[in-house]
């Protein structure tokens, strides 16, 4: 699946962070789905421990604070957990 992951998004000049999702079928695992952004189950891989969010900011060349607040709300994300300050 990983073979084929690459080479769909290699074909499709893909840049950034993507979810595909596959279906099984009589000839196999096919692709079904590509997400763009962050999916909405993003919080079930976090709370798995894969924190898709902080690999991908430290996958930045340049240094990049992982704690943003949102002044409106006093909210903030912080290394993929929401917590309100």
């Amino acid at each position: 699946m990983q073979e084929v992951a690459s080479s769909l998004l290699s074909a499709a000049r893909w840049s950034g962070v993507a979810m595909i999702e596959f279906r099984v079928a009589d000839d196999g695992r096919v692709p079904h789905e590509v997400n763009g952004p962050f999916w909405g189950s993003l919080q079930l891989a976090i709370d798995c421990g894969i924190d898709f969010p902080w690999l991908l900011l430290r996958s930045l060349p340049e240094p990049v604070s992982a704690r943003q607040t949102i002044p409106s709300t006093g909210a903030a994300w912080l290394l993929g957990r929401p917590t309100i300050s």
